[in-house]
């Protein structure tokens, strides 16, 4: 097996998975596991990107109270934040 090529037994047990909901790091080993592969988190992070499995890292919902007139409207919950140090 070249270097970056899952077969595709291997991408199959990735895809499901991740619709079991499990965490990456779980899918890792649960892989390594079942097929004696030695696969990191971030393998399996690239792989699932590749096979359009990735969540949206920041997902908003709008919000079901509208603004009043002349109130500030809420654009993002993280334009706000700042970091410290």
């Amino acid at each position: 097996m070249e270097p970056g090529q899952w077969p595709s037994e291997h991408s199959d047990a990735l895809r499901d998975y991740f619709l079991k909901g499990m965490s990456y790091a779980e899918i890792g080993r649960q892989i390594n596991a079942r097929f004696g592969t030695a696969y990191t988190r971030s393998a399996v992070v690239g792989r699932a990107k590749r096979l359009g499995l990735v969540v949206p890292e920041w997902m908003t919902s709008p919000s079901i109270v509208p603004t009043l007139p002349g109130e500030p409207s809420l654009i993002s919950p993280r334009a706000g934040r700042r970091c410290r140090t």
